[in-house]
C-alpha cells in the first residue's frame, strides 16, 4: 500500500462530478425481443441506436455471429434506446 500510494492519489485526484453531457452519453442501451424479420438483421441494424458495426453486435448478442440466420419469427434480441 506505501508503494502504490502516489498512484492512487493521482486516480484519486482525476475523479470528479458528472456533468449534464457526462449524464447524456451515459444513458443506457435497453434490451427487447422482436420477431426476426424477413429482411434479418440488417433491417433491425438499420433500426438500432448502436453507433457503429450494429449488425455485427446484434449477431453477437443474439449468438449468430460466426454465421447462420434466426428462423423467420423467432424471438431475437434488440438494442432500444
Amino acid at each position: 500500500l506505501q508503494r502504490e500510494r502516489n498512484g492512487l492519489r493521482e486516480a484519486e485526484s482525476s475523479f470528479r462530478a458528472l456533468s449534464a453531457a457526462d449524464r447524456a452519453a451515459a444513458k443506457p442501451w435497453v434490451l427487447h425481443s422482436v420477431a426476426f424479420p424477413r429482411a434479418g438483421f440488417v433491417q433491425l441494424a438499420r433500426q438500432s441506436p448502436l453507433p457503429m458495426l450494429a449488425e455485427q453486435r446484434l449477431r453477437l448478442i443474439n449468438g449468430v455471429y460466426g454465421g447462420g440466420e434466426p428462423a423467420l419469427g423467432q424471438l431475437v434480441k434488440v438494442v432500444d434506446d
